[in-house]
């Protein structure tokens, strides 16, 4: 769809003018890395805590697309998550940084990564979670957005998980999650919204883009990542109508957690996590691949047979 986005910057405005004190309490939490001025660069940002099982394949994905720099916040990570940034920025283009603010407020936590990369040079901003492999729908992630019209391009999300006892087997779903993400062009008023599912930004809106999500990987990594998203929930400053899953999740006992995790494990819908699959999903080898017509042609084969 074709949208142009006016009002958007009228949007933006009043974010960044209504949330003033907020912004610049979290922005002096927050120590952002040293990068190098670089016009017309395209470059990911997002923030991790506790991911190291996956943020490193992750930013070699990214940085195999084509991004020209990419932006990591360590979150107060207690795993070995920082070592395995600082590792990847000896060999490629990634630059960390700490978060020390611990609520949950990404729009404005994203808001100030996109200035940062902007004020360098940056033309385009690929807002990313540390579970999530984009692509470029016909290129890599360069190819398209230097190619493109559009100053918004929106995604199709497919979801992986872990499948059959144990979780060792992995299925991909082929049914698109209804709500995709934007990477945009940079401009001095852009505010990407919560879950970065679009930006306040005017302009045209194209799709164009793909994500693989592999939001459960085990159920050690699940029950982490629910506590964590419901005590980032519970900080000052976070709108009570935010996160509803993740304050469910956090609200269960170890059983009632377990019996999610089993549920996903067999293929049954389980709501309230938020991703799960859908209907009939297909075998996944789960090393992610190169570029998006495998994953198309992943989910056009049959269906996982029992």
């Amino acid at each position: 769809m074709r949208r142009f986005g006016y009002g958007y910057d009228d949007l933006a405005g009043s974010f960044r003018s209504e949330n003033a004190d907020l912004i610049a309490a979290v922005r002096a939490k927050m120590d952002l890395p040293a990068i190098p001025a670089r016009p017309g660069s395209i470059w990911a940002v997002g923030l991790a805590r506790n991911e190291a099982d996956i943020i490193g394949e992750t930013v070699r994905h990214l940085c195999s697309q084509g991004v020209d720099g990419v932006i990591v916040m360590d979150n107060g990570s207690v795993d070995s998550t920082a070592e395995v940034l600082r590792t990847l920025s000896g060999t490629l283009p990634v630059f960390v940084g700490q978060d020390r603010c611990s609520a949950h407020l990404q729009a404005i936590k994203m808001m100030i990564l996109s200035d940062h990369v902007t004020a360098h040079g940056a033309r385009w901003v690929v807002p990313f979670d540390a579970d999530e492999f984009w692509f470029g729908v016909e290129g890599t992630l360069a190819e398209t957005f230097r190619s493109s019209p559009a100053r918004v391009m929106r995604s199709r999300m497919l979801n992986a998980f872990p499948y059959g006892k144990g979780g060792e087997d992995w299925v991909i779903d082929p049914h698109q999650h209804p709500m995709g993400k934007v990477a945009f062009r940079t401009s001095t008023t852009a505010v990407p919204e919560a879950g970065n599912h679009d930006a306040l930004r005017r302009g045209l809106r194209l799709g164009g883009l793909g994500i693989l999500h592999l939001p459960w990987r085990s159920y050690d990594q699940m029950r982490k990542k629910v506590a964590q998203g419901a005590q980032s929930l519970s900080q000052p400053g976070v709108r009570a109508s935010e996160g509803a899953h993740w304050r469910h999740l956090g609200s269960l006992e170890e059983a009632g957690l377990r019996a999610q995790w089993e549920g996903l494990l067999e293929g049954r819908p389980q709501p309230e996590l938020g991703w799960y699959p859908q209907g009939e999903v297909r075998s996944f080898t789960r090393e992610v691949p190169s570029t998006w017509p495998q994953i198309e042609a992943l989910v056009r084969r049959a269906p996982r047979s029992e």
